[in-house]
Formats: C-alpha cells, structure tokens, sequence
C-alpha cells in the first residue's frame, strides 16, 4: 500500500486550507511573543513558499521534492528556535501527509494536540492521516464521551486553566466565608459551583500531566519488523512490518531497543531509532 498522498485529488483538496492556515501560524507566533529571530522568520517562509509552490507544481517527483524541503525547513524553525506551537507542527504534518512520510505526518499531528488538545484542523488531519494506515494496524481509541463533556478544558492554555482554577478557588472560599460567618444558607450553596469546577479543573489537570509524562510514540521509519525480543534474530512479532505512523506506548527500552503496545494490547520489540516520541521531543 503506498503511504501519504501522492497526487490524490481527494487529499489536495482536504489539504489546500494551508494557503489560509500558513498566516495562521506567522501570527500566533507573534501574538504569543514566541516568533523566532530573524533568520528563523526567513527559514518559516521558505518553507511556506515551498509548501504553496508544490500545491501548484503538478509533476508528482517535483512536487514531493516541494513537500519535502517544506517539511524540513519546518522541522528546522522548530528544532532550531524552540518554537512550541500547534499551528506550526499541524504544518509540518501538512507537508510530511503530502510528501509521503506518513509517520512523520502522524507524530507531528500527535504533537500539535499535545501543545494544544483542542486544536480542530490537527485532529481532522490526524483523522486522516490514520486512514491512510492498513486495516490490520490497531488505531488509539476516539474521543470519549468524557472528552467531549469536558470540550472547554482543552480549550484553555496551562495557565488559563491555573488562572481558572485559582479564581474558582477564590470564589468558593469567599462565598464559604460569608456562610460561615453571616450564616447565609445561600452562600453555602452557592460556593457547591465554583468549588466543583476547581476541582474538575485540578484534576484534569492533574490527569494531563500525568499522560503527558507516558512514553506515547509513533513509528516514524517506513516500516520496522516487530519482534518478539530485543535482538535482529528474534521471530518476527507480526506477519507484516509495522508501517509508519503506527502509534504506540513504550513499556521499556534497552540499549538500542524498545518494547511497545499496540493500541490493541499487543506488544512488541522494534528499534528504538525508528520511533519518535509525541511528549519528549528530544527522543528518537
């Protein structure tokens, strides 16, 4: 099965809201106060001038060579400048779908949520991209009815939710304060809302920070043997190499290799060079 776009029609038109999305991306960098120095703000218009020349380049090789520098030029702003912005990696994963790199594309969509979880075209695009995957590769379970419920939770940056948080802690005190001491029933009940909202905010944060610190990780090479060991001679695990943009949790490493689960509970040794981790993007 061939990985990523190509020249399909169908993924040029899902994918031609970039042109839009690219100022997007230039803009929230300056609002947020994290554009990158000069020269980084050349290399994020390069890459996006390559990017909009291989939507318009109609020869398949030149195109995917468009895609490619666009996707390393990205790569670059955010290696370089440190920059941590979801529009960017949505980006990045834009141009690794349209160059053929599926694992990239996947691990760079995976990102983008973890900056900001409730970031729509990364999760639309992520949705695709894992289309784009065999059937037989287990995929991470959909949104839960919990996640929905809780919608406005990633909506909020880390310390919009803190900010909220403390206000909502500040609100159920004083309200308990003047039950307490003016005897007001009504404060009483009152002071139920605030201080269940601190502690759905506290706890979900808490929640966040604890999966944030898991091993979550996608096979980012064209395809790796998963083996029932650590060792080149061990029996293949699967009766197919795991393509890339195959995600899973590590459960251990040695030396050069990994043990993973699946999202289905089957586990497996691979290399650990051809995974990259989706929270420590200092790892493989």
């Amino acid at each position: 099965m061939r990985q990523g776009c190509g020249a399909s029609n169908q993924c040029v038109v899902r994918m031609r809201w970039v042109r839009c999305g690219h100022l997007a991306v230039v803009c929230s960098l300056l609002l947020t106060g994290h554009a990158p120095a000069e020269s980084g703000q050349r290399m994020l218009e390069d890459a996006i001038q390559e990017y909009t020349t291989g939507l318009d380049t109609s020869d398949h090789e030149l195109r995917v060579e468009r895609f490619r520098r666009a996707l390393r030029l990205f790569a670059q702003t955010i290696e370089e400048r440190k920059v941590e912005n979801a529009d960017l990696y949505a980006n990045l994963g834009n141009a690794a779908l349209q160059c053929e790199q599926l694992g990239q594309a996947v691990l760079a969509y995976r990102r983008a949520l973890a900056t900001e979880p409730g970031h729509t075209r990364a999760r639309q695009n992520l949705n695709f991209a894992r289309e784009r995957l065999p059937n037989w590769v287990p995929r991470p379970r959909n949104q839960t009815l919990l996640d929905t419920f809780f919608f406005w939770h990633q909506t909020l940056s880390p310390s919009e939710r803190s900010m909220a948080a403390t206000c909502c802690f500040a609100v159920a005190a004083t309200l308990l304060a003047l039950a307490f001491a003016w005897k007001k029933l009504w404060a009483r009940n009152v002071a139920v809302l605030p201080a269940l909202f601190w502690l759905a905010l506290t706890g979900l944060s808490a929640w966040e920070t604890r999966v944030s610190a898991s091993d979550d990780v996608v096979v980012t090479a064209p395809e790796v043997v998963a083996r029932a060991a650590d060792s080149t001679g061990a029996p293949a695990r699967f009766a197919q190499p795991l393509p890339g943009g195959t995600e899973a949790r590590v459960l251990e490493r040695r030396t050069d290799w990994a043990r993973i689960r699946l999202a289905d509970g089957r586990d497996a040794w691979v290399r650990a060079s051809s995974l990259g981790s989706v929270y420590n993007h200092s790892s493989p």
